[in-house]
């Protein structure tokens, strides 16, 4: 849904996306660029431009208000997911390669491939989360969360959690606390009250056997908790007990 709530993007298994008339329910223009089926999409609040990516290999920036193309940004595999960072002057993509780049929605011009100590990431990122406000964002894949500075393209800190796959982040409104959960673990860090390290203030850990669904429903509540109140908090009753 666009900032002003006037228009509704969709778009589903094909290589075109609907731009709709909130007020009305009726389809304002097409977007037909992509040669192979849209995986994700963001509209930019700012500027009322779209953002998609594809099977095919590309993002395109399209002008929200009439659906044409305007930047074709090309990738070196399926674009899988993107961010918009910096206040939605950037947009940060994900490909199936774990690569992560960042793109001016403005001009289209690839600002930055974000790398790690002079080199590509040791694993290829699993997913990004932008924070609230600002600029950076976190990669998430084996046994490392990076938080980066979209601006200078810098690692800012590494949270190791453990030898286990991230599969999913979430970062309070105030930017100053990540959640994160992995097989067996959901922590909670700390990455402003000591300067140039993260320090886990609350660590669930699991070490019984469960079903998929039950650690899958302890995140669900920590990143839920995460994403919409302080959760310095989330250490008082959260539990995997009384959990189905």
């Amino acid at each position: 849904v666009s900032a002003s709530g006037k228009r509704l993007l969709t778009w589903g298994r094909e290589a075109w996306a609907s731009m709709w008339d909130a007020g009305t329910g009726l389809k304002a223009c097409e977007l037909h660029g992509h040669s192979h089926p849209i995986i994700v999409a963001q509209m930019v609040p700012t500027s009322g431009r779209v953002v998609t990516g594809s099977f095919d290999k590309t993002a395109i920036i399209w002008a929200g208000s009439s659906c044409q193309p305007l930047h074709a940004l090309p990738h070196d595999h399926w674009v899988t997911k993107l961010w918009l960072v910096s206040d939605g002057a950037a947009v940060a993509t994900l490909t199936g390669s774990g690569t992560v780049r960042l793109w001016s929605t403005q001009s289209g011009e690839q600002l930055r491939e974000l790398v790690r100590q002079g080199d590509r990431l040791s694993y290829p990122a699993y997913s990004i989360v932008p924070f609230p406000h600002g600029d950076r964002l976190i990669t998430f894949n084996f046994g490392a969360v990076i938080v980066w500075n979209t601006t200078s393209g810098d690692e800012l800190l590494r949270l190791n959690s453990e030898s286990n796959w991230t599969h999913d982040a979430a970062v309070s409104p105030g930017g100053d606390v990540i959640v994160t959960c992995t097989s067996r673990q959901v922590v909670v860090w700390d990455i402003v009250s000591f300067p140039g390290t993260a320090r886990a203030i609350h660590r669930f850990e699991d070490l019984e056997p469960r079903p998929v669904h039950r650690r899958s429903k302890l995140c669900f509540v920590a990143l839920g908790l995460g994403r919409a109140a302080d959760p310095r908090g989330i250490g008082r009753g959260l539990s995997w007990r009384g959990l189905p």
